[in-house]
């Protein structure tokens, strides 16, 4: 049978590997609780210790992991910004309104930001939604 501290390390290992396959943060949390517990089982403390200390470590980091995640949820919508006030050119418009325009090396598909059809002529982005691009007159 295997001792207590390797079974702590192979949770440790098993966790971290899933980390590295989910990339939840939180996983790392729990792999931060086991590792602990390794260090506890290898002092020799007990399994009652072993597991409060495994706790008191997983809901610090995950505490930790929570502060990290709520100051960088933001950070995607910059990326938005840097499109905003970009012209493309529309050529053709199609039945619907809306246009194909080539933008970034690849073809988008763009639709007017104030609800009404698209004419041909130079526009600025104002949003994307999805893969549609969202225009209005310059």
């Amino acid at each position: 049978m295997l001792s207590p501290t390797a079974l702590w390390f192979i949770a440790f290992l098993v966790l971290l590997i899933a980390e590295m396959g989910l990339g939840t943060i939180y996983l790392l949390a729990l792999a931060c609780g086991a590792l602990s517990a390794c260090l506890c089982a290898f002092l020799g403390l007990s399994l009652t210790l072993q597991l409060s200390v495994a706790g008191i470590v997983t809901i610090i980091a995950s505490f930790i992991a929570y502060l990290f995640r709520s100051r960088r949820k933001n950070f995607g919508k910059n990326f938005e910004n840097l499109d905003k006030g970009q012209k493309v050119s529309v050529k053709t418009v199609q039945d619907d309104g809306s246009s194909q325009v080539f933008y970034r090396g690849a073809s988008w598909r763009a639709q007017s930001a104030e609800g009404h059809a698209l004419v041909p002529g130079v526009y600025q982005i104002d949003s994307i939604v999805g893969q549609t691009l969202m225009l209005k007159k310059e």
